[in-house]
């Protein structure tokens, strides 16, 4: 196998990985009403080097509009800080655990 063909297949490799990444995502949970849907992954969040302290990714999806986000749960709240500034805490008990998770 030539240098330059293993290079190519590296790369595709990486691309292929790197788009397919989110769709292994696993959600967890969600809340769903008047339009909007959270959802809660356990993937780790990629928006750290705005909030630390926040480790899950979440979605916001409203309009057909989806907002990523950070989400932790401690003291029976989940707290979430979505990229377009949004903060919102929820009960626990208000989302709805989904299959498989």
């Amino acid at each position: 196998m030539s240098t330059k063909l293993v290079h190519n297949v590296l790369k595709i490799s990486t691309i292929v990985l790197v788009l397919a990444t989110p769709a292994f995502a696993n959600p967890i949970a969600e809340i769903r009403g008047e339009g909007i849907v959270i959802t809660l992954t356990d993937e780790p969040c990629a928006l750290q080097e705005f909030v630390q302290n926040l480790p899950y990714r979440t979605t916001w999806t409203e309009n057909g509009k989806t907002v990523e986000g950070c989400a932790g749960m401690q003291m029976g709240v989940v707290a979430a800080w979505y990229a377009d500034k949004t903060v919102a805490v929820f009960p626990v008990t208000a989302f709805t655990r989904l299959q498989g998770a």
